[in-house]
Formats: structure tokens, C-alpha cells, sequence
């Protein structure tokens, strides 16, 4: 594309990413490289740096050896950002070690490695001290504020700088497989995660997201939380000071306009509707046209025959507020003092440079791409932009006079005039309206209610929505600027914008009529005082008619309001005053309601100063390598977590359990107990004679018989609960052996662990203190690692899948003194009516003699078997002799009984078989049925009766 057509077609483009560093509006800005020989790019460089609240600079050497970037810092401002005392610029210095190709990954931990890491940001330190030092001194010069020298050292030295070695982190996270194949790559792993920086790195970039949130929480502690409960705590005194109860007629008044509140004809709606026209009349003529006007005063209201000023400064008759803002903008801009200074600067700075850049257009060419629109009066080395406005930075004026959020500056004043004023009408419409019902506005319940509602709904509604923050805040896509309340910082940028429209109107359009090199300096040297009057013009016509533009939204909110505000700010208010009488009402005749408040109110009190001590705890957390630290381990969890229900899925067949589980219903002596996780780990006899003592009795008592899963060696919980709750048949018709379910039930496990402990934060440190782990090791890799390993299992194991699978677990423990059962089920406090029942059995000692102690035993130590009790209760019925049979009741003893039947000669009944009777069944492989001339008689049918009798047993 060598005329560039992608530049036109595509100015932008944006990426939406699903990150968590990305959250609360930051975003990466990817800039070309400086050394682009295309103006375009080094033009976008400069603007996305004007935008950019923080700066990463990736150098390849130190800064020294860079003169590009150098260059690159200078002109476009950055250093005198990075100097400015109220906002300063954040800079980061990264040099990426990995643009050397002769760095090898072995290279990293190493001496040599190190002792250049520390070469590099040292001689970056000492340049970039200089440079700001230069930068300072011409500030100096200019009569500029500027630093000391103290403050500049401590500038470079709080300014960060490390050495990245991103590619070598990610592949050693990524091949986990190389990792811990022997421990000379788990040490180079390790050398690498300490020296790549990309903890530190992910945590800077978490650090300036986290200012936000931390901000916001700062606010609702410290504001949104005590205006909330000043509201509750208004209601309950209300309640409690109107000891003869709310007047009868107020009452009545307030719940006969809350039934029609959404209807216009009635006295609501009028009402509502004669203070929209009243708020539309000042928005668009400054005066409210009424006979009888009451007004505040210090002890009441008094009312007064002519429409009084509303306002300490009213503007003139027939101009509304609307005009009125947009003339403060206008001539703060157009004669301010603020304005006016800076023009007078950048009048003596131009005086200064422009012969500096008429003597660098010495070629007609190259003054002609000077003034070419395209570059926006900044070509490299020929900026004539800089030169008209005196500076290469962004615009530096002080809009504080005009909008900042204090006593005594334009907007904030004018604001809270009209604030009063709209209070003023809505005290007044609220007074006329219960005078009109009979009720006495000087009665002291009603003053008390009226005060109290002012105070804790209208002002503190009203505050917050005539605030400069949320006055100046557009309905959508709001700039960084703005949503961090600096709406001074954004008019500071819609100036720098206006610079490249005023020199385009009035120099660089003209381009194409100039017709030598005299002429063009001519243009420019002639539109140097025009360019800035116009750029001053240009200025207060977009500043009024943003400020036009916000008001009119406010007017919306107050009048109409948009869909979710329920038709208007003023609506709400009056709606709230309505409920609040009916709410006071009701609080006074109810004591068990006033008492509930009370209770609800100290505990959000307490809740309140639980937040207010995690904010404090917050503030003080910016360690960037922590931050980083914590994230990593986040993304480290949750990519396992997603492999290991990823595992989990993929090829399970083993799906619902078959078996039925037998009824429970246990004697008294046997009264089971839930399960606790302070009872992890369960300790039970191994003897012989202990399990056959146990299994005796469950056969005496409940008909279970004890099933064995080994003879010798060690059982998991996982082959037990594969065995008792799927059994062989529903197994084998799977294709399953018992170690595939094992296998497959340890993948579900694994996975339900993980999702448990992500759900909640604080989940985490409760599992590790019954697992008796550290909780900031990384003993959940390990667990789950166990657990898809060897791990015979435990309770916590088993409850997981009883809540998976739906099941009911009754576990037992042989011991010589009597131990109850414990119940892990599915729910949380009903009595299960069925369950599996399982038997646990671990070593009361370890190999060398020590007792455990389970108190303090963990995962990696606690060895147990596992078997189950199978229900024995069989289906009894009796044959044409009168001999009783027992009917096999589960799918393992129905299969034996099948290959018992089937190792049976058949009864010929008369026919003669050729097969011989050494013939072997098997129960794999079905015997293959006689043809041929092995039949030597045909069997006789059976007769009619014969076949009714077998369909009445069936």
C-alpha cells in the first residue's frame, strides 16, 4: 500500500479483551515504532503519548545509547510532564533483554547477566537525571514552576527500571512438562521466575487499575454508607420523637397521593407537572411567573406579591440559566486572566523559536510539507505547531478558577445557586400543597419530618447530582478524565485539540496557494497572532457548548428524566417525602418494627467498619511484585482448574450411579452424627477380629454384609464408591474395569475441589485449615495432584462427590470402644432415608512407631482402606415343593448367580448331547449352541399349561 490508503480508511482500532488488568477503563495504546520514516506514525506516537496516563518506555540498551528515544522524551513532553507537581506523568523504563540474540535462556541466573542488569539501569538513572534537569532549567528560564534538585533526585529515584525477560517466562510456565522433568530445569525455571520482573510488571499494571477500586471503595465507606445510615437513623427518630402520632390529615393526604402517583390528571401529577413548568421557565427566561411566590427565610416562609430574584446573581430579564452558564464559559475564556496568560507566553516564546524554524525552511519543498494538512503543523524537526503556542507539551491552563469543585470558582458557584434555587421551589410547592389539604405547616411534627427529609434525602441527592464530578459526567464513554473527577485535566486536552484545528483554518488550508519559499514564510510568520486568536474563539465555543450540553442533561434528570431515573429527580423527591410520612407512620404504631431497625442499623454499622479497615488495609498495599505475585497465582489456579475439568469431561462414560442405595434406619445405639471438616481424617481398627466383630453385627443388626475389596494390599475411597454405587455389571455393560471408574471418579473430585475453593476467597484458608496446611503454600496444586494420583481419600473427597452424584454416605469405623457412624450426604440438616455404607481403617502408627496425630496429619501422610458393607436383605419366595429361595437384590450377586447357573450341565430331558461334559462356561464368552448333527432329537414343545405356568412366574 505505498499511498498509504489504510491511514484514511482506518484511523483507530480497537481490541476488547477480556483481562482483569484491563477493568476500570485502562487500556493499552500499541504506538509505532519511532524510527517510522512516515510522519503519520511519528504524529500518532505524539498524540496517543498527550493521551496516556502512564508511559512504558522498552528500551534495548540504556537510554543512553538510544538517541531516537531520547529525542522522543523531549520533544513530545513527557519530561515536563513527569516534572509537573499536581498530576505528575507516570514513567516506566523496561529494558527487554531479550531483543540480544546472543542472550541465551541459561544466561539469565547468571553474574554476568546481573552485573549488566545493573550497568543498564544505573547509567539509565544518570541520563535520565539529566535530562530532567535540563528540561527544569528551561522551565526556570521561561519563568516557569519548576523543581529543586532535591525533588528531581527523588523523581529518578522513585522512577522504576528493570530488566524483562518475557518470552523466557511464559515458555517456562507454558512447558511444565520440561519443568519437572529433573531438578536442573526446575532450577532454571526457578532462576528465571526471580529475574524475569514479570511478577513485578503484571503488579504495576494491577497498581494503576487497583488506585480505582481503592478510590471507590474509599467513597463508599467514608460517604455512600454514613449518608445511608444518617437516613435510617433519621427514620427511627422521627418515629420516636412524634409521641402524639403524625397528624390524621397528613396521613390521609400522602397515602391518597401515593395511590395516584403515576397518574398526570391527578393532584400528584398536577403538582409535579407545575414544577416542571416552573424549573423549564427559569431554564429558558431566569423568572418564575407567579401571583403568590413563598420564599425561605430564616423563620419560615413569607409570601410575597411579585416574583422575587431566585437567584444571589440572576440573570438579566428574558436570559435563562442555560444562557447565563454558557456566557461564563465564554467570557472566562474569552477575558479571563487565565487565558490571557498563557496567550502572552506563548506570544514571547513564538517571538523566540519562529527564526529558529525559518531558517530550517530553507527549500521550498520542505517548508510546503511544513504546512501540509496532513502532518498537522508537526513534520519532525519542522513542528510549526509548537512555535505558534510556545511549548511541544499539552496545554497548561488554569481552568480552576472555572471548574473546580470549591467555594468561589465560576461553575461550582453557579451550580450551587441553582441547587438552592430548585430546593426553594420544591419546599415551596410541598407547603402550598398541605395547606391546601388542611394541614399546619407550622405544626412542630411536621416541621421536624420536613427538616429531617431535607437533610438526609434532598440535599443528599441534590449534592451529588450538582456536584462539578458528576455535573461534567457524559451519559456514555465517559474519558478517564472525567470519571476521576478532573475536569480540569480535560479542558486542558480539548484545548491542545483546538490548537491543530485554529492553525488549519488559518494557516495549513492555505497551503495550496502559496507559490514560493517567501510566501510560505510569509503565512506563517503573518497567522502567528491570528492562529492563537482564533484557537482562543475556537476554545470558548466548544468549552460552552460542552457545559450547554451537561446542563441540559441535568434539566433531563430534574424534569423529565431519562428511562431508569422514573421520570425525574423531582418525582423521586416528592414521591420519597410521601413515603416517608406513610413509613414514619408506620414506624410509630409498630415497636417490634422500630426495635428491628435499631438491630439492622448497628449491624450495618459494624458492617461499615469492617469495609473501613479493609479500605485502610488496602491503601497501604502497593507492592507491585506482590500484586503481581497474587495475580500470577490466580491465573496459575484457574488455568488449572479449567484443565482439570477439561480432563474430567472429556471421555467419561461412567454417568449416573446404578445401585440403589438401601434404606437407613439405625437403632439408637447406632445414632449417626454429621460430618464436620474438623473430621477429615478418621482413624479405625485393622484387625481382623475388629472388622469381623463390626460386620457380625451390621448382619445381625441391619442385614449388611461386609464385602472386602482386597484380601491383601490397599483400597482407594474412589474404587469403594465405584464398587458400591456402579457395581461389576453396570461397569462391565460401560466397558469399564474398576480402575477406569476410579480414575474417572478421581477427575470429578479434582474438579470439585477446584470450583469449591474458587467460588469464594475465603473458602480457601478454611480448606487449608482442615487439610492442615499453610494457607499461602501451594498446597492445592498439591492436593489436587494427590488426589489424581494415589491418594486413598478422605471425607472431604467423599462429600464432594456425595454432592455430585446426589448420594447418601453412612461411614463406620471398627474400634474396640464404640464409635458413632458419621453421615456425608448431599444435604444440608434432613435425615437421609437411604445410604451407601462404607467402613474406613487406618494405621494408628506410622512405619517407624510414632503415633499420628490426626489433629495435625496431612494429605501426603494420612494412608487408610476403605471397604463397604453390601445389603444383604434378600427377596424370599418358595418353589412347587415348598422350598424357600433367596432372590439375588444386587447387580454383583444377580452375575454370580448367573455364572453359578450357567457352570450347571443342562438337563437334556430325554435329548442326547453330542458336546462333551468337560465343557467349560464362561461368563465372557456365551456357549455356542449346538447345530447341526449335533442335535440328534429335537426337544418336545412345551404343552399349554406348561407355558402358563412359567408366564404366571414370570
Amino acid at each position: 500500500d505505498d499511498e498509504r490508503l489504510e491511514r484514511v480508511v482506518a484511523k483507530t482500532v480497537e481490541l476488547f479483551v477480556p483481562a482483569a488488568v484491563l477493568e476500570g477503563g485502562c487500556g493499552f495504546i500499541d504506538l509505532p515504532g519511532n524510527n517510522d520514516a512516515d510522519p503519520g506514525s511519528m504524529r500518532q506516537i505524539r498524540e496517543g503519548i498527550e493521551r496516556a496516563g502512564a508511559v512504558f518506555v522498552v528500551l534495548k540498551r540504556d537510554i543512553a545509547g538510544d538517541n531516537n528515544t531520547v529525542k522522543l522524551l523531549k520533544d513530545s513532553g513527557l519530561l515536563a510532564r513527569a516534572l509537573h507537581a499536581d498530576e505528575p506523568l507516570k514513567l516506566v523504563f523496561l529494558f527487554n533483554r531479550e531483543l540480544s540474540q546472543q542472550l541465551k535462556i541459561s544466561d539469565i541466573d547468571t553474574e554476568a547477566e546481573a552485573e549488566t542488569r545493573r550497568a543498564l539501569e544505573e547509567n539509565t538513572r544518570k541520563k535520565f537525571k539529566k535530562m530532567l534537569s535540563d528540561v527544569n532549567r528551561s522551565a526556570q528560564n521561561r519563568q516557569e514552576p519548576a523543581r529543586t534538585e532535591e525533588e528531581i533526585a527523588q523523581i529518578v529515584a522513585s522512577t522504576p527500571m528493570r530488566a524483562i525477560y518475557p518470552m523466557s517466562h511464559t515458555a517456562c510456565k507454558l512447558h511444565t512438562e520440561f519443568v519437572e522433568k529433573n531438578a536442573d530445569n526446575k532450577a532454571l525455571a526457578e532462576g528465571v521466575f526471580s529475574h524475569s520482573n514479570m511478577y513485578w510488571f503484571s503488579g504495576v499494571l494491577d497498581a494503576l487499575n487497583r488506585d480505582y477500586y481503592v478510590r471507590e471503595l474509599g467513597r463508599l465507606v467514608t460517604k455512600t454508607i454514613p449518608e445511608l445510615l444518617q437516613k435510617l437513623q433519621s427514620g427511627l427518630d422521627d418515629a420516636a420523637h412524634t409521641d402524639a402520632g403524625l397528624p390524621s390529615k397528613l396521613v390521609e393526604m400522602a397515602q391518597s397521593w401515593l395511590k395516584g402517583a403515576n397518574r398526570l390528571t391527578g393532584p400528584f401529577g398536577t403538582l409535579v407537572e407545575d414544577l416542571r413548568g416552573k424549573l423549564r421557565k427559569l431554564d429558558t427566561t431566569g423568572r418564575v411567573d407567579n401571583a403568590l411566590f413563598p420564599r425561605r427565610t430564616p423563620v419560615g416562609f413569607e409570601l410575597t406579591e411579585q416574583s422575587p430574584p431566585l437567584s444571589p446573581s440572576p440573570p438579566p430579564f428574558g436570559e435563562g440559566y442555560r444562557s447565563k452558564i454558557e456566557n461564563l464559559v465564554a467570557n472566562f475564556v474569552e477575558e479571563g486572566e487565565a487565558i490571557a496568560d498563557f496567550l502572552a507566553r506563548a506570544e514571547e516564546r513564538s517571538s523566540q523559536s519562529w527564526p529558529t524554524l525559518k531558517n530550517s525552511l530553507r527549500h521550498y519543498s520542505t517548508a510546503m510539507m511544513a504546512i501540509d494538512p496532513k502532518h498537522n503543523g508537526l513534520l519532525k524537526g519542522k513542528e510549526i505547531l509548537p512555535v505558534v503556542f510556545g511549548s511541544r507539551s499539552l496545554v497548561r491552563v488554569d481552568f480552576s478558577q472555572l471548574a473546580a469543585d470549591e467555594p468561589e470558582s465560576i461553575l461550582h458557584d453557579f451550580l450551587q445557586d441553582f441547587k438552592e434555587l430548585v430546593i426553594d421551589l420544591l419546599v415551596s410547592s410541598v407547603d402550598q400543597a398541605l395547606q391546601v389539604n388542611g394541614v399546619d405547616t407550622q405544626d412542630v411534627v411536621v416541621e421536624t419530618l420536613k427538616e429531617s427529609f431535607m437533610t438526609c434525602d434532598v440535599h443528599a441527592l441534590l449534592d451529588e447530582r450538582f456536584s462539578i464530578k458528576c455535573f461534567f459526567m457524559p451519559k456514555r464513554s465517559p474519558p478517564v478524565d472525567l470519571q476521576n473527577g478532573g475536569v480540569a485535566a480535560y479542558f486542558n486536552k480539548l484545548a491542545a485539540k483546538e490548537r491543530v484545528t485554529a492553525l488549519r483554518d488559518k494557516v495549513l488550508k492555505k497551503a495550496t496557494d502559496q507559490s514560493s519559499l517567501g510566501e510560505v514564510h510569509a503565512l506563517i510568520e503573518n497567522n502567528l497572532e491570528t492562529t492563537r486568536e482564533a484557537w482562543r474563539h475556537q476554545l470558548a465555543t466548544t468549552l460552552s457548548k460542552f457545559t450547554v450540553t451537561q446542563f441540559g442533561l441535568l434539566m433531563a434528570d430534574l424534569t423529565e428524566g431519562r428511562k431508569r431515573m422514573g421520570g425525574g429527580l423531582i418525582k423521586q423527591l416528592l414521591r420519597a417525602f410521601l413515603q416517608h410520612i406513610v413509613q414514619t407512620d408506620q414506624m410509630k404504631s409498630n415497636a417490634a418494627l422500630r426495635r428491628e431497625l435499631s438491630r439492622y442499623i448497628n449491624d450495618f454499622r459494624r458492617q461499615n467498619a469492617a469495609l473501613h479497615s479493609l479500605w485502610t488495609r488496602l491503601e497501604k498495599q502497593s507492592d507491585p511484585e506482590e500484586l503481581g505475585r497474587a495475580a500470577a497465582r490466580h491465573v496459575d489456579m484457574r488455568r488449572l482448574r479449567e484443565a482439570v475439568v477439561r480432563q474430567a469431561g472429556s471421555g467419561a462414560n461412567l454417568g449416573s450411579p446404578a445401585q440403589k442405595m438401601p434404606a437407613l434406619s439405625l437403632v439408637r445405639e447406632d445414632a449417626p452424627k454429621w460430618w464436620h471438616p474438623s473430621e477429615n481424617f478418621l482413624r479405625g481398627d485393622m484387625s481382623v477380629a475388629q472388622l469381623n466383630a463390626l460386620s457380625a453385627e451390621m448382619l445381625s443388626k441391619y442385614r449388611l454384609g461386609a464385602c472386602q475389596m482386597k484380601t491383601e494390599g490397599y483400597a482407594s475411597l474412589f474404587h469403594a464408591v465405584a464398587k458400591l454405587a456402579w457395581g461389576q455389571k453396570s461397569l462391565k455393560s460401560r466397558l469399564l474395569t474398576l480402575n477406569d471408574a476410579a480414575a474417572q471418579l478421581r477427575a470429578v473430585c479434582a474438579a470439585q475441589v477446584l470450583n469449591y475453593c474458587a467460588k469464594k476467597d475465603e473458602r480457601n484458608a478454611k480448606v487449608a485449615g482442615f487439610l492442615h496446611e499453610a494457607p499461602a503454600s501451594d498446597w492445592k496444586e498439591q492436593y489436587i495432584a494427590l488426589i489424581k494420583g494415589n491418594y486413598p481419600g478422605d471425607l472431604f473427597c467423599l462429600w464432594h462427590l456425595a454432592c455430585h452424584y446426589k448420594l447418601d454416605f453412612c461411614i463406620w469405623r471398627p474400634s474396640a470402644e464404640k464409635l458413632p457412624p458419621i453421615l456425608v450426604t448431599q444435604r444440608d440438616k434432613e435425615l437421609p432415608t437411604a445410604a451407601h455404607h462404607l467402613i474406613v481403617t487406618a494405621d494408628s502408627d506410622k512405619a517407624d512407631g510414632t503415633p499420628i496425630d490426626l489433629s495435625t496429619i496431612t494429605p501426603s501422610e494420612y494412608e487408610a482402606q476403605w471397604w463397604f458393607f453390601a445389603d444383604d436383605r434378600k427377596v424370599r419366595f418358595s418353589d412347587a415343593k415348598g422350598k424357600v429361595h433367596l432372590l439375588a437384590t444386587t447387580d454383583d450377586e444377580a452375575e454370580a448367580s448367573t455364572k453359578a447357573r450357567l457352570a450347571v450341565p443342562r438337563s437334556t430331558d430325554g435329548v442326547e448331547w453330542t458336546s462333551p461334559s468337560s465343557y467349560r462356561i464362561t461368563a465372557d464368552v456365551p456357549p455356542p449352541r449346538p447345530t447341526g448333527a449335533e442335535i440328534h432329537h429335537r426337544p418336545e414343545q412345551p404343552t399349554e399349561a406348561e407355558r402358563a405356568w412359567k408366564k404366571a412366574r414370570r
